[in-house]
């Protein structure tokens, strides 16, 4: 969102959308061909078994490519390109995170949202603090620990959250018609029904089978004591703090009415960025649409067209199907 909030009205978000997705699925395959092909070279040359060379870790991938680029010609020249390529990459998510940080710091500090240099100093000095552990002689056990756990239940709760709000609450059919305004196309059925029925039920699947699966974490031959594995559980849902927050606030601003149906309609100031367009984006949002009618659209991408007989007050009928 924080990049996309930078791009052009018309930017191809289909394409920019899927593009990563590919290079990351096409980017894990070969990963895992390379390291679990070095791991069995290296088994093969020491006799032992392939279950005794295997090593766990964040680090498995720099010793597997460190290994395999010895078999290449010149091959300090293939470690060094290899580990400025990974320099460039983690650079770059770096940077994604720190302005996400930094306009979080000038929105809800007072008197940053004005004095950009002084918000970025403050960025860099909570981002030094943060990492300074990292480097003392703890930092490996510190990594260990927060690697088991940061990438764990609260990214699969956050990612099922993410595909019920957009295509569920928000509605499959109110995403089309944004992307029709910024682009002049829908998506793909096959992406509708994917991030509608697919997805949510993998990420419950996985989630799930995280939890019936748990391994305390270990370093090595060390085992992590429980209370440090509890901090690690907290930091693992530690992301799904700031939604409990924004739920329990909304419900506070909105505790006169009750809870309606308001609270799960977009901000007043929710809209296209073009002004030519702010027209039909309305006209396309007072369109309120059942459960069972954004089931439908997420299902076969038509709509169900409800209209009531001229003759009397009796229910809606289904006439047309679109």
């Amino acid at each position: 969102m924080e990049i996309g909030s930078r791009a052009s009205f018309r930017t191809n978000v289909l394409g920019a959308s899927l593009i990563p997705c590919v290079m990351d699925i096409v980017g894990s395959i070969f990963t895992s061909m390379v390291v679990y092909s070095v791991i069995g070279v290296m088994a093969h040359e020491s006799g032992m078994q392939l279950g005794e060379t295997l090593f766990a870790g964040n680090s498995a991938a720099f010793v597997a490519f460190s290994r395999a680029f010895s078999f290449f010609p010149l091959p300090n020249l293939w470690l060094v390109l290899f580990f400025l390529a990974f320099f460039v990459a983690t650079s770059d998510i770096m940077i994604m995170y720190c302005e996400i940080l930094n306009r979080y710091l000038q929105k809800f500090v007072p008197g940053l949202s004005n004095r950009p240099k002084t918000s970025f100093a403050a960025m860099f000095v909570i981002c030094y603090l943060v990492n300074l552990p990292f480097c003392t002689q703890a930092g490996a056990y510190l990594y260990q620990i927060i690697g088991w756990f940061v990438s764990s239940w609260g990214v699969f709760v956050m990612a099922t959250l993410e595909c019920v709000i957009f295509m569920w609450i928000y509605g499959g059919h109110m995403l089309d018609e944004n992307i029709q305004l910024m682009n002049g196309t829908k998506m793909p059925h096959i992406i509708r029904f994917t991030a509608a029925f697919v997805c949510p039920v993998l990420f419950i699947v996985f989630l799930v089978l995280g939890i019936a699966r748990y391994k305390s974490p270990v370093f090595g031959t060390y085992h992590y004591p429980s209370s440090i594995e509890g901090i690690g559980i907290l930091i693992g849902i530690l992301p799904l703090v700031p939604l409990v927050c924004c739920f329990v606030l909304g419900l506070y601003r909105n505790r006169k009415a009750g809870f309606t149906k308001e609270l799960f309609q977009p901000s007043v100031l929710w809209g296209p960025r073009d002004l030519d367009v702010v027209d039909e984006y309305k006209e396309a949002a007072v369109k309120q649409k059942s459960w069972s009618q954004t089931a439908y659209y997420n299902l076969t991408g038509r709509q169900r067209k409800i209209t009531r007989p001229e003759t009397c007050d009796q229910p809606y009928v289904m006439t047309k199907m679109i």
